[in-house]
């Protein structure tokens, strides 16, 4: 009985070959053919740097098809006259139909493909005013990406760096300004040594300004973010840089230090300042007596000496001309700055914060700021509204001169953060702890609008109003805190909002959430190949085991 089921197995397998040689010869081919056909097709759709190679695979298997059926036209006439045959022809052209159909689908979809962000944190967006700055473009935008494949730091920054250029590349389709390519400086270490690249992973943004000088600019990471390709972007179009100068001569922090763990040095904010695409300058009011009229604004880092009198009548009235400050103190601070800010509406309060309901680290000197305590109204909603948290070591207060209610309609003050209710002002560094009668909020951090003085005349040649932020803490901004949590963003972003450049400053790092699969575009290219093309040949496979059983 089993020998007549083999006998019967092997008659029907006998019958699906061809009977001569030429026959066989035809169908190897034909078969070798369609092989190549799938395999070129899987190359075009899903290999983009293998197109070449593809096309030329598809020609391949169409002419190898052509030549096997050429072969065996006579039995291939035969088979299709014979009522089987016919049904084969339907059955085929039906199946091609629905592929067409099926191809038509995709193509149109890809052309007119349309975006969905589903994270919740808006992870794969980008902000307006990227999206704004990328359709102005006048110039291309060329973004050169040095990885090295095998280098593990390289490996760290890849994923997200080339989906985030991506990102860039379609929101430029428009006017398809920015293109970007990854070049391994192993295979072409002249192209890097031309662009004076020296650190790996780095991209390098290259442009014209608008009178057609060539611009470039490098990035090395970290700085792979959103705020500050888009920086680059800007630099390499040749926008104009806006002077920023670093006030020096009263024992501020030094912006020469870039060593990370320096608790006084203030070098990473300054490079913060240069990556947002500012002119960063010292300046020493006392030697010059003078303010430039190009300073965009003015930042002074914890000053330990008081001002002299010249230099304080020198800012006051930079203030009046519609100037623009930045001023971080520290608990001790010489009376002198005091008594500028008092001028316009605000006073320091003695005393470090304690925080007992949100500090670091159980430091209630240390307050902890959450994200529900950034206050969010307008104007201050431009500095806060990206960030979640940041910490002040030791900071002071401060507050208004005057009641809310007698407050002059000119002078807008409002805080840009504030502690939680379980907070007070402490004058023995000794004691960490509030009794319950001093429990207030506190705000560290302030923003002044105002278009002249408390009681003095406004400057009649003022073409907008001042503005002020004022932090009463410095240490935050040192090298050692500078890249902890959002406070580098908290900073750059009030100078920002003081140069009205709030476009930088609502293009922040966002937070990334946990995600059970992250993966590259060659894997979604090969879960989308495997989805296409594995399950229904598997299924494929399993229909003709099944038909073949049945017979």
């Amino acid at each position: 009985m089993v020998r007549d089921q083999s006998n019967t197995g092997t008659k029907r397998l006998s019958r699906l070959l061809p009977s001569n040689r030429k026959g066989v010869i035809s169908l190897l081919i034909s078969l070798t053919g369609l092989l190549a056909l799938f395999i070129g097709l899987i190359f075009y759709g899903f290999l983009p740097e293998s197109r070449n190679t593809a096309i030329t695979t598809i020609v391949l298997g169409i002419l190898l098809i052509l030549v096997g059926m050429f072969i065996s036209y006579r039995d291939i006439l035969g088979f299709i006259i014979q009522k089987k045959g016919r049904y084969s022809i339907n059955s085929s052209i039906m199946v091609f139909a629905f592929i067409l159909i099926g191809v038509l689908i995709y193509v149109l979809a890809a052309r007119n493909s349309i975006r969905i962000d589903t994270t919740a944190t808006r992870q794969y967006s980008l902000a307006s005013q990227t999206t704004e700055i990328l359709q102005n473009l006048q110039h291309p935008i060329t973004a050169t990406a040095f990885f090295v494949p095998n280098d593990t730091t390289s490996a760290s920054y890849r994923i997200s760096t080339e989906n985030l250029l991506n990102e860039f590349k379609h929101r430029s389709s428009e006017n398809a300004k920015f293109t970007y390519k990854y070049i391994d400086p192993d295979l072409e270490p002249t192209l890097a040594k031309n662009l004076r690249v020296t650190e790996y992973p780095s991209i390098v943004f290259q442009g014209q300004n608008s009178d057609g000088v060539d611009l470039s600019y490098t990035l090395t990471a970290p700085l792979f973010e959103e705020r500050d390709i888009s920086t680059a972007i800007m630099i390499a179009s040749g926008i104009q840089q806006k002077k920023i100068y670093i006030v020096t001569g009263h024992g501020e922090r030094d912006s020469s230090i870039m060593d990370i763990e320096d608790r006084l040095g203030f070098g990473l904010a300054r490079d913060g300042m240069r990556n947002d695409n500012y002119a960063v300058q010292t300046l020493s009011i006392a030697q010059y007596e003078i303010i430039p009229d190009d300073a965009a604004a003015l930042v002074i880092p914890g000053p330990t000496i008081d001002l002299s009198d010249i230099e304080a009548n020198l800012i006051h009235q930079y203030l009046k001309g519609g100037g623009r400050l930045l001023l971080s103190v520290d608990p001790g601070t010489p009376n002198s700055y005091n008594n500028l800010i008092n001028k316009w509406g605000i006073t320091m309060i003695d005393g470090t914060i304690i925080d007992l309901g949100s500090s670091l680290a159980n430091q209630p000197k240390t307050p902890l700021i959450q994200q529900e305590q950034f206050v969010t109204v307008d104007p201050i909603n431009v500095i806060t509204d990206p960030l979640s948290q940041v910490y002040f070591p030791g900071t002071i207060a401060f507050d208004q001169v005057l009641p809310a209610d007698e407050m002059p309609d000119y002078i807008r003050a409002k805080p840009i953060v504030g502690t939680t209710m379980l907070s007070c002002l402490q004058f023995n560094e000794e004691i960490n702890t509030c009794n319950q009668d001093q429990f207030t909020i506190l705000a560290p951090s302030m923003a002044v609008e105002a278009l002249k003085p408390i009681n003095e005349d406004p400057d009649a040649n003022a073409t907008r109003q001042a503005k002020i932020v004022l932090f009463g803490d410095t240490d935050f901004i040192s090298n050692y805190h500078f890249y902890n949590f959002n406070n580098s963003d908290l900073y750059l972003n009030s100078l920002n909002w003081l140069t009205e450049d709030v476009s930088l400053a609502s293009v922040r790092a966002k937070a990334l959430t946990y995600r059970r699969l992250v993966v590259t575009d060659r894997e979604i290219q090969l879960i989308r190949g495997l989805s296409w093309f594995a399950l229904p040949a598997l299924m494929t496979i399993l229909a003709f085991m099944t038909w073949w059983r049945r017979r």
